[in-house]
């Protein structure tokens, strides 16, 4: 999640401000984009099990969002998440 989220946003290195000055619509939907080719490129089995996930989680036919109360509250949960998991990696080093 991490990496969609620099690629989302065309910035080297994760900086919370970029995240949060960032349109969460469209990073919520580019994140969604990314993450579609990410699961087509690895393909296998379980491919239309994740492409499901994605269209359960409100990216909908991965070009429209399942509604702006649904992407604000998927962008806080990714955005914690985020954040948890680089206080949980620098801690580490």
């Amino acid at each position: 999640a991490y990496e969609f989220v620099k690629k989302s946003l065309n910035i080297p290195s994760y900086d919370i401000s970029k995240v949060n000055g960032a349109n969460a619509t469209r990073l919520f939907n580019d994140i969604g984009k990314l993450r579609e080719a990410f699961y087509i490129q690895r393909g296998g089995y379980a491919l239309n099990s994740w492409l499901n996930r994605l269209k359960d989680l409100g990216y909908g036919g991965i070009s429209a969002v399942g509604g702006k109360r649904n992407a604000a509250l998927l962008f806080i949960f990714a955005v914690g998440t985020l954040v948890a998991g680089y206080v949980l990696f620098n801690k580490t080093k």
